[in-house]
């Protein structure tokens, strides 16, 4: 994920934080939206494992918000898929993860460039989602969604050799 360069003291609205973490998966910013929701990443992550059993999830278990490796950190490819249509039932959601580049900060001199990593947004029509993300364990990963018309598909791929390969 990205470093958006919080600064201690800084404030960010939650729109600006609500880009950082669907544009440029910035980590920093899912900690900082973590703590300001729950109090604490700990009580966030209690919070993100009881929607997982309230929502059916039963191979997914969270430690963090950021979704880097952690031991006993896991989730499918199915409960992903079963995650992003929950998501999707906030349908501003799109706003942020169907944006392939934005800006933070744009009329300041810290103005900081965001680009999304699913290129599939700006290539493929009717794409609005949701999130890629690579680690050395679960490799390139994609969770993506498409809508045409009314009908809406949802795909999800783990483990890829590259980013070509995941799109």
């Amino acid at each position: 994920g990205t470093q958006i360069f919080l600064e201690p003291g800084e404030e960010m609205t939650v729109k600006e934080m609500l880009k950082g973490i669907a544009i440029a998966s910035g980590n920093d910013a899912s900690v900082a939206m973590a703590e300001h929701i729950a109090g604490s990443e700990e009580q966030f992550v209690e919070k993100m494992n009881k929607k997982a059993k309230e929502l059916g999830l039963t191979a997914t278990v969270f430690q963090n918000p950021t979704g880097l490796p952690e031991k006993d950190h896991y989730s499918t490819a199915h409960d992903m898929a079963k995650m992003t249509k929950e998501l999707l039932k906030y349908e501003q959601i799109t706003k942020f993860t169907g944006v392939y580049e934005d800006y933070l900060r744009q009329n300041t001199d810290k103005k900081f460039w965001l680009v999304n990593t699913n290129r599939l947004i700006k290539f493929y029509p009717g794409v609005d989602g949701v999130k890629t993300g690579f680690t050395a364990e679960a490799k390139y990963c994609l969770t993506a969604s498409a809508k045409k018309g009314n009908m809406r598909v949802i795909a999800v791929v783990f483990g890829a050799s590259t980013p070509k390969d995941r799109n």
